[in-house]
């Protein structure tokens, strides 16, 4: 799925999506991961992967906006093989990873 590296305020940590957690974005967003080519995958798609999963794995407690709004950093993580290659099967239409300033 995705790997998405978040720094709330509690330190940096990576999460790890789980189907579940991308069926929830679908249900979130009226969509089909299938129609990403043409919307595309913005960072509130991103911030909301991260906060349902640690949200479903008891991590976090907080509102997404309260939550989002603490954010200092959100971005995609691009995962390598064991061969040194990128992983092909990254979402071609992620963006390069983004860091979000406290606003």
């Amino acid at each position: 799925m995705f790997v998405i590296r978040v720094d709330d305020g509690n330190g940096t940590r990576e999460v790890e999506t789980s189907p579940w957690t991308v069926r929830q974005w679908e249900l979130h967003q009226k969509l089909r991961l299938s129609q990403l080519g043409q919307r595309g995958f913005g960072m509130d798609d991103y911030m909301f992967l991260a906060w349902r999963e640690l949200t479903d794995q008891g991590e976090i407690s907080a509102t997404f906006d309260k939550w989002a709004r603490s954010l200092k950093v959100c971005e995609i993580v691009n995962r390598s093989t064991d061969d040194g290659e990128t992983d092909e099967n990254a979402d071609p239409n992620s963006p390069s990873p983004s860091e979000v300033s406290e606003g």
